[in-house]
């Protein structure tokens, strides 16, 4: 029997048994911290609210650098805002890892080594087209400041 795992999305908290929404990727160290962290980002913009993708990222060009949680807020709500499917977040702690999370770990590792394709190829496989701007200069940000 499937143990069960507490899925954040932003705006709901549900329960889930299914192990299709679950796939054990194998992170590093490093990569397992950032998730950890983006988690706990994740759980502060649900408790939040929306916020506003595009009056962020006019906020953040004006003052580029600075807070990385500004960066990861803005880019987890557009991550949620324009994904192509469902895109749960687990919650702190959980040993799973859904399939937008290893996207978003995968991503900022492509702008922290230079692979401007699979950055391309990420952005263009999950985010709809008028999000896709946002999400690569929200991810190039924070992969900057973190």
């Amino acid at each position: 029997m499937a143990a069960s795992a507490t899925v954040l999305k932003l705006g709901t908290v549900q329960e889930t048994d299914k192990q299709v929404l679950a796939t054990r990727f194998d992170l590093n160290h490093e990569d397992r911290e950032l998730l950890e962290w983006l988690r706990s980002v994740a759980l502060d913009v649900q408790l939040q609210g929306r916020i506003d993708v595009e009056r962020a990222c006019e906020l953040i060009a004006v003052c580029p650098g600075g807070a990385p949680h500004r960066y990861a807020s803005a880019l987890l709500s557009a991550t949620m805002t324009y994904t192509k499917t469902d895109a749960p977040l687990y919650r702190k702690g959980t040993d799973n890892v859904s399939r937008i999370e290893a996207w978003l770990v995968r991503l900022l590792g492509c702008f922290r080594s230079g692979d401007r394709l699979g950055v391309e190829m990420l952005v263009r496989s999950t985010i709809r087209p008028g999000g896709q701007r946002l999400v690569r200069f929200l991810a190039q940000g924070l992969s900057e400041v973190i």
